[in-house]
């Protein structure tokens, strides 16, 4: 809002120019801005256009299998501002995401933009989850602007790998070179299965 000030000069009637009497006072206006612009998220690195910012995304991670609580958001929390200097107040909220099962473990805080997560996840639901965040001011034009945020679903090492062999007994000739293949009773290579149920299977 800018005030602009307005002049006026009043003049009487009086028939004789000599005998007129004028005054003058000056009227404040106040102009007031328009709520004409859409929100912007805001971080530090964010790339700018006319002063917002240009497609956001914020990022985090959590354990398989854990419950975390509010998570830690990067680059920066979430969070949004009015760019007109009304200053209007700013709803958070999911607007969609993949897969369509994330709203059974995150929620976001409508006033604040905190994540928190309110169940556990499992690497076998998801690795990832992709959220879109709303930005909306409170107003009566409810101007809106979306960012990204990517969850990152982490394995935890919980289990001990296994190693299984196609025989417990092998064979190989004496002064046999280094790199020679170790047999079983009918000749055949012995193959070491290595199995993690924490990562995926390999084969030695």
């Amino acid at each position: 809002m800018r005030a602009v000030p307005v002049s006026s000069e009043n003049a009487d009637r009086a028939r004789n120019v000599s005998e007129r009497f004028s005054t003058t006072t000056t009227l404040t206006v106040n102009v007031r801005d328009d709520d004409d612009q859409n929100p912007s998220f805001i971080y530090q690195g964010c790339m700018l256009h006319e002063g917002s910012c240009i497609n956001p995304e914020y990022s985090t991670s959590v354990s398989s299998g854990k419950l975390a609580g509010i998570l830690n958001i990067y680059p920066e929390k979430i969070q949004a501002v009015d760019m007109d200097s009304i200053n209007a107040p700013i709803k958070y909220s999911f607007l969609s995401g993949t897969p369509s099962s994330y709203k059974d473990y995150f929620e976001i805080d409508e006033q604040t933009g905190a994540v928190r997560q309110k169940r556990a996840v499992d690497t076998s639901i998801t690795k990832k989850f992709e959220i879109i965040v709303k930005a909306e001011e409170v107003s009566e034009q409810k101007r809106s602007a979306t960012a990204k945020l990517f969850i990152t679903v982490k394995p935890v090492d919980s289990n001990p790998p296994v190693i299984n062999a196609s025989a417990t007994e092998g064979f190989a000739d004496e002064n046999a070179p280094v790199g020679t293949k170790v047999v079983d009773k009918n000749g055949n290579p012995i193959r070491l299965a290595v199995t993690d149920e924490d990562l995926v299977r390999m084969h030695i």
